[in-house]
């Protein structure tokens, strides 16, 4: 299973009433507005299952706008993810837009970094990230950022990683409209192929809400998820797969604190060389404000998947549950499972993903903030040509972030992880430690 990124599972920034995305990669969430009720689906999972080995950067996940920072949601007890916007001077405000450039260094000293299956290195990694940030007035926001990454090791291939996401809504009265667009091309060693594989990914995520009345809400979303990768790795050949999808919602509040929503949907994969998928979806969530400082989060249902040339089927269920308390002031806790089907960049295949994880979050001595996290995860890879599993990963990871700002508008963090990986397919197991810094600058 991947590394995973913590901040991932605490709730992402956008994400209103129901901020469930259970898919690997870049999260784009969409909904923010006066409807009772709104959900957000992820719109470009960043290469199905095939995370990077590599710790997630400081600056993980989708920016919010400045609405969604302003006004996290009913059932959202933490902040959202990201630096605090708007408490500064602006110097590059110009009338509702402002431009927010940033740059950052981040040195990390990687031990059992896997090159090639069964090949584990130890690297220095190196990466410079310049970036941009538009807040386009307070609903839309748009960000840029390459990654120059270098490797001391001569296994591995330095390159340039790039990341782009577009996000926001209108309103038009009982209508919330969202766009999400977003970017990503990687080249990093993979937990999935067990080495550095190219890979670009294209998402569109497309929603609307409608408030029926003080207790019934409507929630429309269609998506689509374009994935290539190209090759072939000592794991196995690769596949490139399209994916286009649906996912509409009824929404029951049952009272201030309670909303409970029941949906269906399906879609369609077409995959280069690999069984093409149809595929229907069912699903009944809920959200549940317990208290000022603790709420619950949950939905259940059913993934089932037709493929072509006669293939067997095959029917998965899918959950996920987010607990989020705000102990103290300076003081968070989050725990969460989820289980989800993803396409994954190995050919003729799909990964069912089941993570368990929690983390806290405290401020100390005033200025310092400790980050600790862990997950577990399980990730079947499933074939599509016999509807049968072909490998097993078993994953767990330990993480650690402590950060402080200086001059205002800097950050400087310490950042530890250690991963391991166990694999039924020999050469794709393996533990890494990770260990560095990180400095950087932004407006």
């Amino acid at each position: 299973m991947p590394v995973t990124n913590p901040a991932q599972h605490a709730f992402p920034p956008g994400a209103r009433l129901f901020p469930w995305s259970f898919r690997a990669g870049l999260v784009l969430l969409l909904a923010w507005g006066r409807l009772p009720v709104v959900w957000a689906q992820s719109s470009a999972p960043a290469a199905g299952g095939s995370s990077a080995q590599l710790a997630p950067g400081p600056d993980s996940g989708v920016p919010p706008t400045l609405s969604e920072q302003a006004n996290p949601g009913d059932f959202q007890v933490l902040s959202p993810a990201g630096p605090n916007r708007g408490g500064l001077d602006e110097p590059f405000q110009y009338g509702p837009i402002i431009f927010r450039p940033r740059v950052s260094y981040r040195y990390l000293y990687t031990d059992g970094l896997q090159s090639s299956p069964g090949s584990l290195s130890k690297s220095v990694v190196q990466d410079v990230s310049p970036g941009l940030l538009v807040d386009l007035g307070p609903d839309w926001v748009l960000d840029y950022a390459p990654t120059l990454r270098y490797y001391s090791d001569p296994a591995f291939r330095d390159g340039v990683d790039q990341s782009f996401s577009l996000h926001g809504g209108i309103t038009l009265e009982k209508w919330r409209f969202g766009l999400a667009q977003s970017f990503t091309d990687s080249s990093s060693p993979t937990v999935e192929t067990g080495s550095q594989v190219d890979q670009q990914v294209y998402g569109t995520f497309l929603s609307a809400g409608y408030a029926i009345n003080s207790v019934l809400s409507l929630d429309l979303g269609g998506s689509q998820n374009l994935q290539f990768a190209g090759g072939s790795t000592s794991a196995g050949g690769l596949q490139s797969t399209r994916e286009w999808s649906t996912m509409d919602f009824l929404n029951f509040k049952f009272w201030q604190r309670f909303t409970f929503g029941a949906g269906a949907g399906g879609g369609y994969v077409l995959s280069d060389n690999s069984p093409n998928q149809t595929f229907e979806q069912f699903q009944g969530r809920f959200g549940w404000r317990i208290t000022d400082r603790l709420s619950l989060q949950a939905n259940a249902g059913l993934d089932n998947r037709q493929f072509s040339g006669g293939q067997p089927g095959l029917s998965n269920p899918t959950y996920g549950a987010t607990l989020q308390y705000q102990a103290f002031a300076n003081t968070s806790v989050f725990v969460n499972l989820s289980q989800a089907v993803t396409q994954s960049i190995l050919q003729d295949s799909l990964t069912v993903n089941t993570v368990y994880g929690a983390g806290v979050s405290q401020r100390l001595l005033g200025r310092l903030h400790l980050s600790l996290s862990g997950n577990y995860s399980e990730e079947d890879f499933l074939s599509t040509l016999a509807a049968i599993s072909t490998r097993t990963d078993d994953n767990y990871s330990v993480n650690a972030r402590l950060s402080c700002p200086f001059l205002k508008r800097g950050t400087l963090g310490l950042t530890w992880q250690y991963s391991h990986n166990q694999s039924t397919v020999s050469g794709l197991t393996y533990g890494t430690t990770q260990l560095g810094f990180d400095v950087g600058y932004s407006y």
